[in-house]
């Protein structure tokens, strides 16, 4: 582990993120991608960036879904 890796660790759960080590592989070009869309600079920043994008995104798609059936229609379908 090194020195800039347990600072952010200790930073996060100072945050009250829990924060664990997996090994995983994971597809370089995807990888590269993500960071230049994200503006990430590392593997692990770049991944957890992407993770809570992908959940934020989430989010908001069920969101608007939500409000359109309130409203009578289907965001699903008009989406498609």
């Amino acid at each position: 582990m090194g020195g800039g890796s347990g600072f952010r660790r200790l930073n996060a759960v100072r945050r009250g993120i829990r924060m664990i080590k997996r090994a995983i592989e994971v597809d370089q070009a995807a990888l590269a991608v993500a960071a230049g869309l994200l503006g990430t600079a590392g593997e692990e920043e770049t991944v957890n960036a992407a993770l809570r994008e992908i959940a934020a995104l989430r989010r908001r798609l069920l969101s608007f879904d939500e409000k359109a059936a309130e409203a009578g229609g289907s965001a699903a379908a008009q989406r498609t």
